[in-house]
């Protein structure tokens, strides 16, 4: 009992002596300011930095919210001598910062948080290193901001943010989240908002976006991207009630890699590149429409969502899908709308079909679509898919003459082999006009019906308007006989009709048959009925 007794008392004297120590060294920080003539906005960061809380400038007047940068860059370095920053890190709201933020390849070891604030010059964090969040959320930055190369450890945060001039985030690592919802690019010059390479390990949310410069994402990876009208839990719930749709001049995803899902909504797009995009799950476009030009070449999508009130650049030249691969594909965009009657259902699957009839002309889309469209049950579509891509063969692919009689050939008769029941409609005509062809050659003639006589046995009448193929089954399918001098030709077939005198007038036709595997004994001839 006693030992516990003086175990007690000293981490009782442990405790009041770190917490002197604390009061010492806010009351030194407090000093300090004052010593180095730290203006009142300074002093406040300071005292809740070293508290761990959020310094709040807007109690204060307007007029003296304005900080220096040659004060923050050590402050959030951990280097300003004499001042303890709390665990917390370093939290700031509605300061004006005054001077260019220089911390290039600078270490940060605590969050830092500089929300609601006006950066009137530069900011350059290139390929520094932040071991917690970074957050600049409704933040307006009047220069250019660097963030190329940048390596987070947390998230960055940079919702409701104004970006004025250059914005590049290139290269950069993000072991977290990269939260840019309702981000505005004003983009002085002109000059793209560069995400190219950036590496994201878990969520990359760019929605509700005012972009008046390229977004460029060439090479970025994600597990989730977001663009557009999306609503996202990640999302400022001011913005998750707006559908849009968002204007952007180019959107570059060329060479990214989505691994779980890829999702763009109500958006306008000029320009949209996405050659040899690569997305492992859900890549889905609602609501957008592109006007100038998109290019999907050579892009690989696991279950691909076209919602029907997605529209494609008018100009086939303007639409690129070739080598375009996915797996499965559906007009519905798996966002838990109710179901719909089969007629609009199947009015969503056929916008499918436009779809790659809006492209440049190229095999692999029309093949790719029919493969995807008969796994998902809708052999008839897959069909149509199938005929649609030889038409088009017919008038935008690189066909001699020969390949265009075979097409055409090929179209009329039997559907390019997707139709084989037409074969046996052009037949009927055919038959039906050969046998009155006959019927009219044997009437010319007083042609009647002949038969087959076989020693020992009943005669076979054969009439003379049955088809060829019938009368010469009849006659020689049972003895398995040849017709050695073409009695079949109508020519040869003779009036056998009786005169006065009992007796036929004219040649009788006699027909010479082989019947092979029988005896002479056993074959007739055909002619008159005796």
């Amino acid at each position: 009992m006693k030992n516990l007794a003086h175990t007690c008392e000293l981490k009782q004297v442990v405790t009041r002596i770190v917490a002197a120590i604390l009061l010492i060294a806010a009351a030194e920080s407090i000093e300090i300011a004052k010593a180095r003539d730290y203006s009142d906005a300074e002093t406040l960061i300071l005292r809740q930095a070293a508290a761990g809380k959020v310094a709040q400038l807007d109690n204060l007047p307007p007029e003296k919210r304005t900080i220096r940068a040659e004060f923050l860059v050590p402050l959030l370095m951990g280097k300003l001598v004499g001042v303890p920053v709390s665990h917390e890190g370093v939290m700031i709201t509605h300061a004006t910062i005054r001077g260019r933020l220089g911390l290039a390849g600078a270490q940060l070891p605590y969050a830092v948080w500089l929300n609601q604030c006006e950066f009137l010059d530069d900011v350059d964090l290139s390929h520094s290193h932040l071991y917690a969040d970074l957050s600049m959320v409704g933040s307006t930055f009047r220069g250019d901001v660097d963030l190329d190369g940048l390596q987070a450890d947390g998230n960055v945060v940079l919702n409701m943010t104004k970006f004025d001039g250059v914005f590049d985030l290139s290269d950069a690592q993000i072991n977290g989240n990269l939260e840019a919802s309702g981000t505005n690019f004003a983009g002085r010059n002109g000059i793209s908002a560069q995400f190219n390479n950036i590496k994201v390990t878990k969520r990359a949310d760019l929605d509700h976006m005012t972009i008046a410069v390229p977004l460029i994402l060439d090479g970025a990876e994600s597990q989730i991207l977001t663009v557009g009208a999306v609503a996202s839990d990640y999302s400022p719930p001011e913005l998750r009630g707006q559908n849009g749709p968002y204007d952007a001049k180019r959107i570059n995803l060329s060479h990214s890699i989505i691994h779980r899902e890829l999702r763009i909504a109500g958006m306008q797009i000029e320009s949209l590149q996405a050659s040899g995009i690569k997305v492992e799950g859900l890549a889905a476009l609602e609501n957008v429409h592109i006007k100038g030009d998109a290019d999907l070449s050579h892009s690989q999508l696991f279950d691909l969502a076209l919602a029907d009130d997605v529209t494609w650049p008018d100009k086939e030249e303007n639409l690129v899908l070739t080598g375009i691969f996915f797996q499965y594909i559906s007009p519905e965009t798996h966002t838990g709308a109710a179901p719909q009657d089969s007629t609009k259902e199947d009015a969503k699957w056929e916008k499918l079909s436009e779809w790659v009839d809006h492209a440049s002309y190229t095999t692999a889309p029309y093949q790719q679509l029919e493969d995807t469209l008969r796994k998902e049950g809708r052999v008839d579509q897959a069909n149509d898919i199938f005929k649609r891509g030889q038409q088009r063969a017919w008038s935008h692919g690189s066909l001699g003459l020969k390949g265009k009689l075979k097409n055409f050939f090929l179209h009329w008769l039997i559907g390019y082999g997707r139709e084989p029941q037409q074969a046996f409609f052009w037949a009927i005509p055919v038959v039906v006009g050969h046998q009155n062809a006959i019927r009219d050659q044997n009437q010319a003639v007083g042609a009647v019906p002949f038969y087959l006589l076989l020693a020992g046995g009943p005669s076979t009448k054969i009439e003379p308007w049955l088809p060829l193929p019938v009368r010469r089954w009849l006659t020689c399918a049972p003895f398995f006989c040849h017709v050695t001098n073409s009695p079949w030709k109508p020519s040869l077939f003779a009036s056998n009709s009786p005169s006065s005198s009992g007796s036929s007038p004219g040649p009788n036709w006699i027909a010479s048959i082989d019947c092979c595997g029988l005896s002479s004994a056993g074959c007739g001839r055909a002619g008159p009925k005796p």
